[in-house]
């Protein structure tokens, strides 16, 4: 029962209210795609726009590089090997990008390297591989605020650290 006079009590309880304003959102977004080099090399731009607070886990700023390169052995077979760079502006943990109990629930900007490297058989049946992710081992946060936040508490989930691995795949 909502009491809209106030007088509740113990015995008649009453739900506080609170009336948010409307919101209004506009979305401008532009995009170039272009290959050269006879598709050898590959170039993509965007750019868009959320005016306000910016919603969680969503950088105002995100760009990326990759350099790949083929490598033709006798009999058909190839090493293919790739170089990746990404880096990302500061990004909010909470829809509010405000602190909590005084932290500020957000992270600095962030660049990651990986490297991936592999072999594939002539006949593209197998492939063998090795990669690594977080190759500088960046320490970072990639999510804060949680449950935790609501009791002024919050939590913070750390970035996996360097990861690295090998991969065997068939295609059958």
């Amino acid at each position: 029962m909502i009491d809209v006079e106030g007088q509740g009590g113990a015995e008649n309880p009453f739900a506080i209210v609170s009336i948010l304003p409307a919101e209004e959102i506009w979305n401008y977004e532009i995009g170039l795609k272009s290959q050269w080099l006879d598709n050898r090399l590959g170039f993509d731009l965007s750019y868009f726009f959320f005016g306000g607070n910016r919603f969680r886990l969503q950088p105002e700023t995100t760009a990326s590089l990759a350099l790949v390169h083929e490598l033709a052995l006798a009999g058909g077979a190839g090493v293919q090997s790739m170089l990746s760079y990404t880096w990302r502006s500061k990004v909010y943990f909470e829809n509010a990008n405000t602190p909590i109990a005084g932290q500020d629930i957000a992270e600095d900007a962030v660049s990651l390297v990986g490297l991936n490297i592999g072999y594939t058989t002539a006949d593209g049946d197998w492939r063998v591989g090795a990669y690594a992710d977080n190759l500088l081992d960046k320490e970072y946060i990639i999510d804060a605020g949680n449950t935790g936040g609501a009791f002024g508490t919050p939590t913070f989930i750390a970035a996996p650290p360097r990861f690295y691995g090998v991969e065997v795949a068939y295609n059958f």
